[in-house]
């Protein structure tokens, strides 16, 4: 059995379309390796549980593995999809884990025979070990933020003095090394992005400046929500409220639970 797959190895768009439904009850590793019949949202399901729903707990998706058994948070067992339209798969069956920290000993132990991060630490902790073979990819995985724009307060000037607040080229240096790059917009480069687009470079005096202009309140504490749970977030946010702080912005990091989407939506903070 192997006992965690490479899910960056596969790619939705290699697979045919007409074979099944698409998924959207799982996450986007699970759904690029997971097979089965024909699946369908559910027409209404109680505001705010959709992560709770019978669909999200029995994903079905287009890939060459089915689940056989799952557990949120923990794992999901698959097994090799006979009707996958490349053929069923060689393995016959595979246990996808989530791993924090220890995954750098999981390797070397043999615990996993297959591990994806983006933490630079673990690939650099790996890639010259003997016994283990690494390779860095380039895929569009982006870090962004949303700024609620129907607040009073979170008008032009604010945002962007947020945005120049931040050194961003810093970020990448100090979490990513040569493995990352900024981007002006939510997509990566190469996806018709204007190459024009007006950079927010860092600059906490012209920050500072906006901040003043807007008539910012330095009392005020700015709600910052992620929902990612790893390390390397919380870092991320750490710094970003570091930055702010410099230039006179106080905020609260705090890890979002549930229906991420739906809070994101409704709450007022």
């Amino acid at each position: 059995m192997y006992k965690l797959f490479d899910v960056a190895g596969y790619s939705r768009s290699e697979v045919d379309q007409k074979f099944s439904g698409i998924v959207k009850g799982c996450n986007i590793a699970e759904c690029s390796l997971v097979g089965g019949e024909t699946a369908e949202m559910p027409d209404t399901y109680e505001k705010g549980k959709f992560h709770l729903s019978d669909f999200t707990k029995n994903p079905i998706g287009t890939g060459p593995f089915k689940i056989k058994s799952r557990v949120p948070r923990d794992y999901t067992e698959l097994v090799a999809y006979e009707k996958y339209h490349l053929g069923k798969p060689k393995i016959e069956r595979g246990l996808v884990r989530a791993f924090g920290r220890e995954v750098t000993n999981a390797m070397r132990s043999g615990e996993l025979d297959f591990a994806f991060t983006n933490n630079m630490d673990m690939y650099a902790a790996l890639k010259d070990d003997p016994k283990i073979t690494s390779y860095a990819k380039d895929y569009a995985y982006l870090r962004f933020m949303l700024f609620k724009q129907d607040e009073p307060w979170m008008n032009r000037d604010v945002r962007q003095a947020l945005m120049h607040a931040i050194d961003r080229p810093a970020i990448v240096e100090s979490f990513f090394g040569d493995k990352a790059q900024t981007v002006e917009t939510n997509a990566p480069p190469g996806y018709w992005v204007n190459p024009n687009l007006e950079e927010f470079e860092y600059n906490p005096e012209k920050a500072k400046a906006l901040l003043k202009k807007a008539g910012w309140d330095s009392s005020k504490v700015i709600s910052l929500r992620f929902y990612y749970k790893d390390e390397l977030t919380r870092d991320l946010m750490a710094a970003i409220q570091n930055y702010w702080e410099q230039v006179g912005v106080k905020s609260n990091p705090r890890l979002l639970t549930g229906d991420d989407t739906g809070l994101i939506n409704e709450k007022n903070d």
